[in-house]
């Protein structure tokens, strides 16, 4: 037990005090800003300007897991706290923190069960805003779902239909999930259609997110070795983070290093970039891999390149009845070189699924922004939480939200 039991209720407080959780580094992004440098990921700009607009009426605290360990009070009044890299002593730093500070309100930005524990021990306001799915339920699972289950939780929010539908497939009330999307700074209808005009020409493929084995990058790199063999000539361009050197050895020992190149972590804007660049767009998480709804795919089919997304389940929820997506088996390479194989060699099918684009985007579209949710639940009226009700997943057409299986299917979608 930390510390004793005490009851703080925001009415009779003279302050408010809210305090975000979250995986990502606040500070260092609010920073790159102000020298000028751009987003590493759509709708950062919009993220980091939502949390500091609650300055106005608030004390506002930013906890980020991990980042440098150390606290600054920056510009906008946030004070921003970098837990540093604690591997598994996080959750006991994170309540330390929490016991110090001791905010009125919470944030909670990704599932850590201690903070909601702690938040219902203290009677403190919470507001669990996820971007995650549960596509392998455990125990440690079924015990945040009680927690979230909780009266004192009267609204969960998750990013996009297919990880709310996770949610209440672990037994949250579907009544009290709210699905939310970033703003769309793109849409479709802002690019043309794209054309494969020589199908023999260089096939550029592109993989924006985590460079790791759960996100499918080894397939990928397997898949351009499989495409040299049968004659297709493949350039892979990987943008972000992560497992680099192993892929670079995995690209060198299958021969295909010269086809495949690592930018590392580039800006947003030079993201959606060399998505118009490249002639297709590839997601290829594995179905472990706790994926919510990236926004890379918004991007992607924004681009109008066409997109090559693994079945993981989140995805084939997502986009199974949607026009203009191809789909592969996930962990199969081989899969994988023959979806793009098709692309590369069939100008018809290419300019299709290009095409069907806007269709596809229609169908990931959901009506509230995290901010809205944020907002209206900090606020707190009875107006706003009838608002928030009305737009739970309960009250979404259950065709869009079912809980989603493994798909057999492997056709494209135009």
């Amino acid at each position: 037990m930390i510390g004793a039991l005490r009851v703080v209720l925001p009415a009779v407080v003279d302050e408010r005090h809210i305090v975000f959780v979250q995986y990502g580094d606040y500070r260092s992004a609010v920073e790159r800003f102000a020298a000028g440098g751009g987003a590493t990921y759509g709708s950062q700009h919009y993220s980091v300007q939502q949390v500091a607009a609650f300055a106005r009426d608030a004390r506002v605290t930013v906890i980020s897991i991990p980042a440098p360990l150390g606290e600054k009070q920056l510009e906008s009044g946030v004070l921003a706290v970098g837990l540093g890299n604690r591997r598994g002593r996080i959750p006991v730093t994170l309540l330390r923190y929490l016991e110090r500070l001791s905010p009125t309100d919470i944030v909670l930005r990704t599932p850590v069960a201690s903070v909601l524990s702690w938040a219902r021990l203290r009677s403190r306001r919470v507001l669990p805003m996820l971007a995650d799915s549960f596509p392998q339920p455990r125990l440690t699972q079924r015990f945040l779902a009680t927690l979230l289950n909780n009266p004192a939780v009267p609204v969960v929010g998750n990013h996009n239909l297919p990880a709310c539908s996770s949610l209440a497939s672990l037994g949250v009330d579907a009544g009290k999930i709210v699905p939310w999307d970033w703003p769309q700074e793109r849409t479709p209808q802002e690019q043309a259609a794209k054309e494969r005009v020589h199908p023999g020409a260089p096939f550029h493929i592109l993989f924006a997110g985590v460079v790791s084995a759960p996100k499918g990058t080894v397939e990928l790199i397997t898949a351009v070795s499989l495409l040299a063999r049968e004659g297709i000539d493949a350039r892979l361009v990987v943008a972000g983070s992560g497992e680099v050197e192993a892929m670079t050895t995995l690209a060198r020992e299958l021969g295909c290093a010269e086809r495949v190149q690592f930018l590392g972590r580039i800006p947003n804007t030079r993201v959606f970039e060399l998505m118009r660049e490249s002639d297709v767009v590839v997601v290829p998480s594995r179905p472990t891999y706790a994926e919510g709804l990236p926004i890379v795919i918004n991007e992607a089919l924004c681009s109008r390149s066409p997109l090559v997304l693994s079945d993981h389940p989140i995805f084939v929820q997502a986009l199974r009845d949607a026009p203009g997506i191809v789909f592969f088996e996930a962990g199969n390479a081989a899969s994988l070189a023959q979806s793009l194989a098709g692309l590369a060699r069939d100008a018809a099918l290419y300019a299709r699924v290009s095409a069907a684009a806007p269709a596809a985007w229609d169908r990931l579209q959901v009506p509230l922004r995290w901010g809205d949710i944020v907002r209206r639940w900090f606020h707190g009226s009875a107006d706003d939480f009838a608002f928030l009700k009305a737009h739970a997943l309960a009250h979404v057409p259950s065709a869009r939200w079912a809980v989603p299986g493994r798909s057999t299917e492997r056709a494209v979608r135009v």
